[in-house]
Formats: structure tokens, C-alpha cells, sequence
């Protein structure tokens, strides 16, 4: 397969990236801090009594950001920066005249808790783009993220300690938790924060102004860190897990049996720094079997669900991968393609034997980082195994059904910083499917300016996706299917008024589906937004963000227009931290919608609504508080109203044990969509009533820092009964089809319960301990009753599964001194 589009848009990258100059910034900050090399760093507990902390320059000129931006803090913070070989420490004291009021609720690792925390945050290429954060709670709870990576997780050492004078914080962050350029003397981005919660004060080291588009222009600079003789990096996480598994079937009569299995798996994931800047990680074998049960709902749009990213692996470290989204991880490990056709291929007297829901990763090979100059490059390969359908036929003989083929995805990536806080970036994802299964290529290219003084801002690129049908078991290429698209954005970044512009273009045959996601194809649209937000407290309202939108778009291929809406909302929070949003919107003008008929070619003339929501939030510093909100739609045309509303009680009894309940409830009166096909391929459209109904309950009891129990139930309904359907005719309107007599009703029930005892018993190293409950129940009838659904599903037939799993995380750098 030749794969010009890739080559092209790699030369075009190569010829813009030669074109910009690549002098570092300044930040407009002119705040420097001199860390203080030692041979031997502190013991890391909590306390500043090591002798090595007197050698450290000692910093405490903070200003307040909030509530009163500007001014002096309330009480002092000091802050001291060592370095070694190893590691770079901070210690910090946060006084306080009353450390008895000082917030310590205890929780698992990146939970937004009550509590006063500290962090600090190191641009360490010193670009004013991305920068890693580190933080730590009063109560010595750790939390780390990535500006480009909130799920970014490192291993790293803290400890806190609350005196009669505040409380103080020691953090070792070793050099492997971070990367750096490979120079000998280092010049990076640095800021520290410091919040103090029962006040809801935030202090910073670098005033950073409300209202500006990148805090870290206005970051210090970290002097003082050089000559390094940084050891190796390299580290070991094998894994074991056992799995014993309760789960129904089906006997040869059509009863439900039990069966009971046990199960083992090892693995390991290693990381191996090949320098400072660049690092290689490495999964096989993956055990995903104890990530939290996803949130699964029932599905009536022509569009896939997006799933949250639930898996170590894949959670960590891919911000250079995530543009464009070229690389949805979630596709890694599927459900298999032909998972739900196997029923359609049994033939008389045979039954299912094994179906596996999952295909299985082998393995997984990660490369990233950045050069000296501010080019990120990203190289990404996994493996998936062959999976197969077992089915058994009455005499005993089985028989395999491929539901999924092996399968290589690859994603390379490149990611240039420029001055001014610009960037351009190309980025190809490959799917190499085995069989003669369909293989796909896309390739994205873009780039982001700013003007000097960062008040604009311009954003730009283009994609191009191919799929290549194969032919004959040999490879080759029978048809090739190429899509493309185009965006470009401008906004005014800066200041209490903000607008933005924009252009989209998509082909009819643009498809990233295979590695990415790309849901809407075959449009132009045009976007504009005017913004207005107040960041300094003012009457009874601490800030205000308000946005005014008006959307327009029109079918790529014949110009027509396809939809128009225009929409408002704001959102502000209280001087008493009450915060809320509203707003509302309208759509109106009918549309062309191409997508409900699940036919190619096919239009629906989608009908007028106009809306109007309401979400608000109490503050959460208190033991008791809650969100809340409603949704009112309207579509006049099919006297169509929906309505929904939901609740999120949240109650703190103790810094250790939290209790969440989140409820709603939505109802759809006279909805109008697709709802099958008829005998002679017809796209059926049904007026229907739905009822959907989410709850879901977390119980969380906290034992220590590094050792937790939570408790989470889930149950969603959704009941649809179809009241009148339609044959969708050629010119996109619906006739009345009183002679389609199939039923699509549906009464859906997901159940699933999450019992995780979790205990980290060393940095990096972890015992978990998981019990999953797991009921799907689906029929084409029931009723709304939200009691008579709970009973039916609790005694429907359920999957339990108890795990075990021990995580031992091995440095060789601690291994080889031990």
C-alpha cells in the first residue's frame, strides 16, 4: 500500500518547522529561584529538620490570586528547593494561626478533596506549553497531572505534617518522573501555589493575571540545576492476577447454568529512560480486568458512544498523541467487530459455546519525548490477537467463527513548539488488519500562532483518511477509499471580551473510525462565538463567564443547508461560592439531517426545537452539598417535549469516609427518530415515550493514604414504547406507516456493583482486591415502573467476579543501592 497523503503532509511539516526560528521565551515574569545542589538529599517525612534544608535559599514573597487578586496572603509560605543526582526536593511551610482549622480530609490519589494543599509546577523545557504539576494535600494526599495530560501519573515520594505553627510538606521528585533537555545547565518554568480551603484563598508565587490564555507566560525561572550525573533510568512493574469468575449460560435445552472458573495471568510493563528527554515504555500481557465497570446507556443515535479511557496503561503519557483525534485508545482491546453477528450464524441445533466480549492486547510499545529544541516525537505500536467465536452443534462438534483479526495499530507523531507559544504538529495513525480484513491510514496536520503579546490567536489544519479494501488472501489493495477535512479558527484569547471564529470542512468519505473517531462527515460549517467574562468580584458574584453561539452548516456535496442554532449560556460562581449555569437555546429552521436515516444518500428533514437548561452546585467545602439542574426541550412540530432533571447529593461524615448519590431522570415525550428497516430495506421512524432513569451510589471509607475500600453501585433503565411509526420518503418527510407491525420497543437494565480495596504499599507498588456484579438485561418489552425494574433485574442472571491483583514497581537505581 503506497500511502502518499502521509509522506506529503510529512514534508510540509518539515518545511514549516525549518521556517520558524527556535529561541527560547521569557516569561513576562522576571522572578528567579536558585535551587541548591547537595550530595545526599533530605529523608522525605513530613518534617524540615534535615541538616541539608539550612543550605536552601528560602523563598516566601507569595501573592494572593484569590478571592482578592493582588493582594498580601494571609498567612506566610516558605519554600526551599534542593537538588541531587537522583531528585529535585521541595520543602515547603504553610503557616497558619490556627492549625486546628486546618482541611485534611484523606482520599485516593488526584481526588479533588477538602483540604489544604500545596504544589509545584515545572516548565522544564521552559516554552511556556506544557509543564509538569505535583501537589500534595494537608493530609498527605498526592495528586500529579500534566498541563497536555490530566491522567498523567508518575512515582514519586511525599510526606506532610500539621504543627502548632501550620503545616509543612517534603516531596521528592526523582528524575524519572519528569523529562528535561539533555544540556548541562537547566533553565526551567517554575511556579508554587498554596490553597487554603476553609477561606477558599490561592495563593501564588507568580501572580498569573485573570483573564490571560496561558498562566506559565508569567511563570518564574528555576536557576541552580546543573551538571547532573543522572543515573539510569529504568524500571520494572510485573504484575499477577487470579480471577475466579461466577457466570451464566445456557444448557443444551435452553436452562441457565453456572459455570465457575479460575484464572491466571502475568504480565509487566517496563520504562526505560534512553535519556532525559526521551523514554520507552513497554506493556505484555496486559491485565485490564480490574478497571471500573463503564457507564453504559442505551444507544438510539447514529453515532458511537465515547467511552472514558478507564486503563493504566493507557492513560499515561499519550498527551502527544491526542490531537486530532486520530487515536481513540479504547479501540485497542475492543469489543470484536463481529461480536453481535455471531447469533446470526448458527445454524440448527447449535448454541454458543464462548464469545469473547474483548480482544485480547499482546502487547504494547510506547516511545516519547522531546529534543532540546522543543520537537516532540511519538511513536506508539500495539498487537491485538486473532479472536474467535466458539460454537458447538448437537452432536458435540465444534466449530470457530472469527470475530475480530489480528490486528497492528501504529501512531507516529510529531509536535514542534515555536516562539510565541506556537506549535505545529503531524500525526498518522495505521491500521494493519491480517485476512483479508479492511486496512485504514489517516494523517492530520496542524498548527496554533499567537501574536506577541498573546491577545490572538489562529488555529489550523486538515486530515486525510484512506481505507483499503483487500481482495484474493493476498494483500492486495482492491479499492481505496480516500476523505478529507479541513479546520481553521480565530480567536481573541485575552481579556474580559472574547470571540472566536471558525470554518469546518468534511468529505463525504472521511473516516478515522478504524484507529480514531470521527462521528459527522460530508458538512461545512461556520461557527462564531462572542464571549464576556468578569473575573474580579463584584455585588454578591465572585465571576461570570458568558458565551453567545451561532452555528450554521450546510451539506458538503450539494450546498444545501443542513442545520442552524443559535445558544447562550453562563456560568458564575457566588461570593459564597453557590455556583450555577444557564442558558438556553433554539434551533430555528428546519434541518437536513443525514445521518438518523442510517442510509447513505438518504435525508431527514429534521423539525424546530428550542431549549433551555439549569445546572447549579453548593459549595463543596461544606460536609453536605449537592449539584442540581433541569432540561427542558421543545420540538412544536411533534408536540415533543423532553424534560430532564438530576440531583447529586454529596455528604462528608469524617475526613475518611464520603458518601455520593447522583440520580437522574429523563423523559421524552412524543421523540421522534429512527427505528428500523422494513422487509424491503425502508428506513422506519417511530414516534415513541422513553423513559431513562441513572442512578448510581459511591461509598468511599478512606483507612490511610495509602490504603482505601469504595463501594459503587450503578443501575440504569431505559423503557421506550413506540406509539406511531413512519416510512421515511425520498424527500427527507415521514408518511404514516400504520401496516409495520414489528416491534422495537425496548426496557434495557445495566447493574453493575464495584467493591475495590486498594492498597499501595510502596511507590508504584499496589494490592488490589476487586468484586464486580454485572447484570445486562434487554427486552423488546416491560414497563416504566422503576421498582418492578429493580426487582426484575437483581433476580436476573448475573455475572460475579472476585480478582486479585499484586503490582510491584522495581527501580533499578533503588535495586542496584540495595
Amino acid at each position: 500500500m503506497t500511502k502518499l497523503p502521509s509522506l506529503l503532509f510529512v514534508l510540509l511539516f518539515a518545511s514549516a518547522t525549518v521556517c520558524f526560528s527556535q529561541t527560547n521565551l521569557s516569561a513576562f515574569s522576571n522572578k528567579t529561584f536558585k535551587a541548591t545542589k547537595v550530595d545526599k538529599g533530605p529523608k522525605i517525612d513530613g518534617i524540615l529538620d534535615d541538616e541539608v534544608w539550612k543550605s536552601a535559599e528560602v523563598r516566601d514573597d507569595f501573592t494572593q490570586s484569590d478571592p482578592l487578586e493582588g493582594m498580601k496572603p494571609a498567612y506566610r509560605t516558605e519554600v526551599r528547593v534542593l537538588y541531587d543526582d537522583f531528585a529535585i526536593y521541595i520543602g515547603a511551610m504553610m503557616y497558619d494561626d490556627h492549625p486546628d482549622s486546618i482541611y485534611h480530609e484523606l482520599g485516593n490519589r488526584d481526588d479533588d478533596l477538602n483540604a489544604d494543599n500545596f504544589g509545584v509546577s515545572f516548565d522544564t523545557y521552559n516554552k511556556q506549553q506544557d509543564a509538569f504539576v505535583f501537589y500534595v494535600y494537608a493530609s498527605g494526599v498526592q495528586g500529579d497531572f500534566k498541563m497536555s495530560d490530566p491522567t498523567f501519573n508518575a512515582v514519586w515520594e511525599s510526606e506532610t505534617s500539621i504543627t502548632n505553627k501550620g503545616w509543612c510538606v517534603e516531596m521528592k521528585i526523582p528524575y524519572s518522573a519528569i523529562r528535561f533537555p539533555n544540556v548541562k545547565e537547566q533553565f526551567w518554568g517554575v511556579q508554587f501555589t498554596r490553597t487554603i480551603r476553609r477561606t477558599r484563598e490561592y495563593d501564588e508565587w507568580c501572580l498569573t493575571p485573570k483573564g490571560k490564555p496561558n498562566p506559565q507566560n508569567y511563570w518564574g525561572t528555576l536557576l541552580g540545576v546543573e551538571d547532573i550525573k543522572e543515573p539510569i533510568r529504568l524500571s520494572f512493574t510485573p504484575h499477577v492476577s487470579t480471577y475466579l469468575q461466577n457466570a451464566p449460560g445456557t444448557d443444551d435445552y435452553g436452562n441457565v447454568v453456572y459455570t465457575k472458573s479460575l484464572s491466571y495471568t502475568a504480565g509487566a510493563d517496563i520504562k526505560y529512560g534512553i535519556d532525559r528527554r526521551f523514554t520507552l515504555d513497554m506493556t505484555l500481557l496486559p491485565d485490564f480486568g480490574q478497571v471500573q465497570s463503564d457507564n453504559r446507556v442505551k444507544n438510539l443515535t447514529p453515532f458511537e458512544i465515547i467511552l472514558d479511557e478507564n486503563r493504566p496503561f493507557f492513560k499515561e503519557g499519550f498527551d502527544l498523541f491526542n490531537k486530532d483525534k486520530v487515536f481513540y485508545t479504547r479501540r485497542i482491546g475492543k469489543t470484536p467487530d463481529g461480536y453481535y453477528n455471531v447469533i446470526n450464524n448458527l445454524q440448527p441445533g447449535e448454541t454458543i459455546v464462548d464469545n469473547p466480549s474483548q480482544v485480547q492486547l499482546l502487547n504494547a510499545v510506547k516511545f516519547s519525548g522531546r529534543t532540546n529544541g522543543g520537537l516532540g516525537i511519538g511513536e506508539f505500536n500495539a498487537l491485538t490477537n486473532n479472536t474467535y467465536a466458539t460454537i458447538r452443534d448437537s452432536l458435540g462438534g465444534t466449530r470457530k467463527i472469527l470475530t475480530e483479526p489480528m490486528t497492528d495499530y501504529n501512531v507516529f507523531v510529531l509536535d514542534q513548539n515555536l516562539s510565541n507559544n506556537a506549535d505545529i504538529y503531524f500525526i498518522n495513525g495505521a491500521t494493519i488488519r491480517s485476512k483479508d480484513s479492511l486496512d485504514a491510514n489517516v494523517s492530520s496536520m496542524g498548527f496554533n500562532v499567537q501574536d506577541k503579546k498573546h491577545e490572538y490567536e489562529i488555529r489550523g489544519g486538515g486530515a486525510v483518511t484512506q481505507r483499503f479494501t483487500k481482495a484474493n488472501g493476498a494483500g492486495q489493495v482492491a479499492s481505496d477509499t480516500v476523505g478529507g477535512q479541513y479546520y481553521f479558527i480565530f480567536h481573541k484569547i485575552s481579556g474580559n471580551f472574547q470571540f472566536s471564529l471558525s470554518d469546518e470542512s468534511t468529505s463525504p468519505n472521511f473516516n478515522r473510525n478504524d484507529l480514531g473517531v470521527s462521528s459527522i462527515y460530508n458538512y461545512k460549517a461556520y461557527n462564531a462565538d462572542l464571549i464576556y467574562n468578569i473575573y474580579q468580584p463584584f455585588w454578591i458574584i465572585k465571576e461570570t463567564d458568558n458565551d453567545l453561539n451561532i452555528a450554521k452548516s450546510y451539506i458538503y456535496t450539494s450546498g444545501q443547508q443542513k442545520g442552524m442554532s443559535i445558544n447562550f449560556n453562563s456560568f458564575t460562581v457566588l461570593k459564597s461560592f453557590w455556583g450555577g449555569a444557564i442558558g438556553g437555546g433554539s434551533v430555528p429552521v428546519t434541518g437536513i439531517d443525514i445521518y438518523e436515516p442510517r442510509v447513505n444518500g438518504r435525508i431527514y428533514v429534521s423539525p424546530i426545537f428550542n431549549y433551555f437548561f439549569f445546572q447549579g452546585s453548593s459549595p463543596y467545602q461544606k460536609k453536605i452539598a449537592f449539584d442540581f439542574g433541569i432540561n427542558y426541550t421543545n420540538t412544536p412540530v411533534n408536540q415533543g417535549h423532553e424534560l430532564t432533571y438530576n440531583i447529586g447529593p454529596i455528604i462528608k461524615f469524617s475526613n475518611r469516609l464520603s458518601l455520593r448519590h447522583s440520580f437522574s431522570f429523563d423523559h421524552l415525550i412524543n421523540d421522534v427518530g429512527f427505528a428500523n428497516f422494513d422487509s424491503l430495506g425502508n428506513s422506519i421512524f417511530g414516534k415513541r415515550e422513553i423513559y431513562n432513569i441513572t442512578n448510581t451510589l459511591t461509598l468511599k471509607y478512606i483507612f490511610k493514604n495509602d490504603m482505601s475500600l469504595s463501594f459503587r453501585v450503578r443501575h440504569y433503565l431505559s423503557n421506550g414504547v413506540y406509539k406511531q411509526y413512519y416510512t421515511l420518503q425520498s424527500n427527507g418527510l415521514l408518511q404514516t406507516n400504520d401496516a409495520y407491525n414489528t416491534v422495537n420497543d425496548f426496557n434495557v437494565n445495566y447493574f453493575n456493583i464495584d467493591l475495590i480495596y486498594s492498597w499501595q504499599f510502596s511507590p508504584g507498588s499496589s494490592l488490589n482486591i476487586d468484586y464486580k456484579n454485572a447484570i445486562d438485561r434487554e427486552f423488546t418489552y416491560g414497563n416504566a415502573d422503576f421498582y418492578q425494574n429493580i426487582q426484575n433485574t437483581i433476580t436476573y442472571p448475573q455475572t460475579n467476579t472476585i480478582s486479585l491483583e499484586i503490582v510491584y514497581y522495581i527501580d533499578y537505581q533503588n535495586l542496584r543501592r540495595k
